[in-house]
């Protein structure tokens, strides 16, 4: 039965967006609510009772007038995004800072133009994860914590472990931040990264760190228990705890977006962290595989470019998703391939070997 009260707010949300009105907000907001469509029948194979609620903290995200740019992705990567939201149970609502979905550009080339496009990836944040690692059951307490100058009376940098300095002191210069892990079962542990440290991964690894509007420069303390809490868990989470799908999911979508709703098939498409190491040389070009971006691609001999797209079908094969190939050429002739962050050597070997294991490397 709908009552006064149920119009009313439907009427508000309903004003509210007509206020921030953009042809995709209206596409994603059916997408979203359509009962018979995919969106809803995958939340609700997940989420069960819980569907209605992420919906509408969904709805509250795309309409909040503060999310101009989230509004301007692709409706696809923001379904997307929230669908790995939802797998892992970590809730959108700002308040509980556990997870959130946030806008980027990313620019690509096809047939020789610069293409750009706005997409939405998914961030699980500090709460988030010690929530999910909490909920298995075998961690008694898992936090960060600034470090000030006097904090540490003792650490070890091999072990991690960590003395604090009980003694009064002035608590005014920061100069790092702390991870803390503890399993019920016993066992402590420690992982203690300093101020630059943190400036420098948020450098390497994250693409938003240079965004005025990123977190990496709103709220620098967020990033830096996030990263802290995310490489004590990485370095020192026990099988059991690290074979939580929950987690598990929320570790590999950090930072991507899945390559389709269902989760069970898709494989993340990061705009984190995929460019560390490459060096800008004046011969180094990108290039995507899917397209002719460039002067140097159109350059290059049939077998050269047949060689590229064998390297890129191997890499996924591997389970590596990349926008494209990074390539130094010289005289016309492909020396050296990146492709995710690997180096592949000898690119006229067919398969490619990789210089190293393939993996996905820490964002």
């Amino acid at each position: 039965m709908t009552t006064i009260t149920d119009k009313n707010e439907r009427a508000m949300r309903e004003g509210m967006v007509a206020k921030t009105t953009t042809p995709n907000l209206q596409e994603m907001i059916a997408l979203l609510e359509d009962k018979k469509g995919e969106v809803q029948a995958r939340l609700h194979a997940v989420l069960g009772d819980r569907a209605p609620i992420f919906t509408q903290a969904v709805r509250n995200l795309l309409v909040a007038p503060e999310n101009k740019m989230l509004r301007e992705c692709t409706p696809k990567s923001i379904m997307r995004s929230c669908m790995a939201c939802a797998t892992t149970g970590l809730s959108l609502d700002p308040a509980f800072g556990q997870a959130a979905i946030v806008p980027f550009t990313e620019t690509t080339y096809k047939n020789g133009q610069q293409v750009v496009t706005k997409k939405a990836v998914f961030m699980p944040m500090k709460n988030g994860l010690v929530q999910i690692a909490n909920n298995t059951g075998m961690i008694q307490r898992l936090m960060a914590a600034p470090v000030y100058e006097g904090d540490i009376k003792y650490h070890d940098p091999f072990t991690g472990d960590m003395e604090y300095n009980q003694e009064p002191h002035e608590r005014t210069k920061l100069i790092g931040y702390v991870a803390y892990l503890r399993y019920i079962n016993g066992g402590d542990h420690y992982l203690y990264m300093t101020v630059e440290e943190l400036e420098e991964h948020g450098k390497k690894y994250s693409k938003s760190y240079y965004n005025k509007s990123g977190l990496w420069q709103k709220n620098k303390p967020a990033m830096y228990e996030k990263t802290v809490i995310k490489r004590i868990l990485m370095k020192w989470g026990s099988m059991d705890v690290m074979a939580n799908s929950k987690l598990i999911t929320a570790l590999k979508y950090d930072m991507a977006t899945p390559s389709s709703m269902d989760m069970s098939q898709a494989t993340p498409e990061y705009v984190d962290g995929v460019d560390d190491n490459i060096a800008a040389v004046e011969e180094q070009e990108a290039v995507d595989v899917t397209g002719e971006p460039d002067k140097q691609w159109e350059k290059m001999k049939p077998k050269h470019k047949e060689t590229v797209v064998k390297i890129a079908e191997y890499a996924r094969r591997c389970g590596i998703t990349y926008r494209g190939v990074q390539m130094r050429i010289a005289s016309g002739r492909v020396k050296t391939v990146k492709f995710g962050g690997v180096d592949f050597i000898d690119t006229t070997i067919y398969p490619p070997m990789p210089r190293q294991d393939v993996k996905n490397h820490e964002r």
